[in-house]
């Protein structure tokens, strides 16, 4: 599984409890802190935004500066929870 644009768009697609609490396990996954989850699901209309406007490159970028462990840790939890587990 890859995180692009079609990942996105899927995340996009979720009703705002179940898109929280997907951003809360992506975002403990890549080692933010409880008061930073909260920051970041405070206003689903910006994440929304956000996620919305983001290239493949920006993307790219973002896991990139995640380092090869926490990306892989994201792609787990993607997985994973495309596929109800």
């Amino acid at each position: 599984m890859q995180i692009d644009k079609k990942a996105v768009e899927r995340l996009l697609s979720l009703d705002d409890e179940t898109l929280k609490k997907t951003i809360s396990a992506l975002a403990a996954s890549a080692g933010l802190g409880q008061k930073a989850v909260e920051s970041v699901t405070a206003d689903l209309g910006k994440v929304r935004t956000g996620l919305s406007r983001a290239s493949d490159a920006d993307i790219a970028s973002a896991m990139k500066m995640l380092g090869n462990e926490r990306t892989a840790e994201i792609m787990k939890k993607l997985k994973s929870d495309q596929n109800g587990k």
